[in-house]
């Protein structure tokens, strides 16, 4: 492991759990890190803060010159693996994940989860509370090796790009439209338990899967890049109605970067995404989020004069509608209503979310604000 001296000026910190059996020449982490493998070599420190808050050295995340990651289920609050401090960290130290992307830094996640299940809280504190939304994924509490579980159905070993922003959007442009695990190891990815074999936990069972359930709501701002190939697909009114599954989700924050994933990046060996990822620009970035932001700002107002129109040549060619609703509202509690309504459907749902998918969470949000 390198020391914190040697450590200094690295573009990248990777944010992985405590060392099992540390200071003996089998010392390993508590959960396999693989970013070794697709990362270059003399470009970045694997951090355990954990293992520096014991020796009683402060991590600064922002020392990090280009990129933050945050390791798989290194935040999730498991104090056999250290995640723990993790997820304390982020959780006392916001000033310092402020400062990185205040600096023009970019900060990552792989998927955060708890026994297969991904673990909202873990999201929460990385990037914000109820910033992005993991999906309540059922998992059932025994995993059985060679039988056909319900767990399955969350994960798979590939994704596809959203389409609408494949385009132009820096991160998804030059990525094939549908991207695929190439795990190929061998090694352990548990090394705090060895009574227990590796094949009984889920992360192991799944090592080919390239995501481990999706976002299925985030807050305006947030950007969706890369969907779900789901084992079962959604039915049609599951289209119409719920947003994508989305694994891979980005927002500038600060003068930097976000990328909220629900995906084994480095494990499945995706190297074509984390080429991209690692030769991302910020100003780039800032620009798609720019051009996303003035096309649904344009598309809603005409959706909103639209609405304001239809209102108009219903009230003067429908009098039953002008002696029925218009006449017990008043034409201005009308319009405030109709104002409101847009508003929650339309001008606040998040990008990459039609009216329709939108509905529900956005009359929700109507009715509990009146």
């Amino acid at each position: 492991m390198r020391t914190r001296e040697e450590a200094r000026g690295k573009d990248i910190y990777v944010l992985v759990d405590r060392l099992v059996n540390a200071g003996t020449s089998s010392s390993q982490r508590a959960r396999t890190s693989l970013w070794s493998r697709v990362l270059p070599s003399g470009s970045f420190d694997e951090i355990s803060i954990s293992d520096e808050k014991k020796a009683g050295r402060p991590v600064r995340i922002n020392a990090a010159r280009r990129m933050v990651i945050v390791n798989w289920d290194a935040a999730n609050g498991d104090y056999v693996c250290g995640s723990d401090d993790t997820f304390l960290y982020f959780l006392t130290r916001q000033d310092r994940r402020d400062a990185l992307l205040s600096a023009g830094g970019i900060i990552l996640c792989e998927c955060q989860s708890g026994r297969g299940q991904p673990y909202q809280a873990a999201y929460d504190v990385i990037f914000g509370s109820s910033q992005v939304e993991v999906v309540n994924a059922s998992v059932p509490p025994e995993l059985v090796e060679g039988e056909s579980l319900a767990e399955a159905k969350w994960n798979n070993d590939s994704v596809h790009t959203f389409a609408p922003y494949r385009s132009f959007y820096p991160i998804i442009r030059k990525l094939s439209s549908s991207l695929r695990s190439s795990y190929i190891d061998t090694v352990p990815l548990f090394n705090f338990d060895n009574q227990r074999p590796q094949e009984t936990f889920y992360r192991y069972k799944y090592r080919q899967s390239l995501y481990n359930g999706w976002f299925c709501s985030w807050e305006k701002g947030w950007v969706p890049l890369l969907v779900a190939d789901l084992r079962e697909p959604l039915s049609l009114p599951s289209k119409l109605f719920s947003p994508p599954p989305t694994v891979l989700l980005a927002k500038c924050e600060l003068g930097g970067v976000m990328l909220a994933s629900t995906m084994w990046i480095a494990g499945s060996k995706c190297t074509e995404l984390t080429d991209s990822i690692l030769q991302i620009k910020v100003d780039e970035v800032k620009k798609a989020h720019k051009r996303i932001a003035w096309r649904r700002r344009l598309s809603d107002t005409l959706f909103g004069l639209a609405l304001c129109l239809i209102l108009a040549v219903g009230a003067k060619h429908f009098p039953a509608l002008r002696g029925g609703v218009l006449s017990d509202l008043g034409l201005f509690w009308s319009s405030l209503i109709l104002l409101r309504l847009w508003l929650h459907l339309v001008w606040r749902r998040p990008y990459g979310v039609s009216v329709l998918q939108f509905a529900g969470r956005g009359l929700r949000n109507f009715w509990e604000t009146i």
